[in-house]
């Protein structure tokens, strides 16, 4: 009489497999959407990086001999873009252009100082408007007698 004993599998089977492909596929495509995710992000972050040296070089500025009285004193005053395709820009290998805008008015209580806006606006990679908004006081050459105009307030 023939005995027959169950056969042993080794190795895997066919739909074993297929699963095992399946689910290493979904993790494949989740990281890619992350990855991409990511990399957006990461350009948001370095235009919002851009735009507030941007201002700060701005404010920098104004408080340097480089600007003198009469710019404070104006009110309005024409916006300057950061073009990203011009060489030593601070825009350089961004995706969008910054605009900036800036206007200064008299501080509170007719202290000697002005304050100062500096706005930059630009479009994200999401295609939505983004405004960055920075005020700072200014006042006259000493900085005792500016840090003076800001205590007695």
């Amino acid at each position: 009489m023939i005995n027959f004993e169950p056969l042993k599998q080794s190795g895997v089977g066919l739909i074993e497999a297929m699963l095992a492909f399946f689910i290493v596929g979904v993790g494949m495509v989740s990281l890619a959407k992350l990855q991409t995710q990511f990399l957006k992000d990461n350009a948001d972050t370095r235009v919002s990086i851009a735009a507030i040296h941007y201002v700060q070089d701005k404010i920098e500025w104004l408080r340097t001999s480089e600007a003198s009285e009469s710019v404070l004193v104006s009110e309005s005053h024409s916006p300057d873009q950061c073009d990203p395709a011009a060489k030593d820009s601070p825009c350089q290998g961004l995706n969008t252009t910054l605009k900036r805008t800036w206007s200064s008015k008299d501080c509170p209580g007719g202290l000697a100082c002005r304050l100062v806006t500096v706005d930059v606006d630009w479009v994200d990679v999401k295609g939505i408007n983004q405004k960055l908004s920075i005020s700072s006081y200014l006042s006259g050459a000493d900085p005792v007698q500016a840090g003076l105009v800001l205590a007695r307030e």
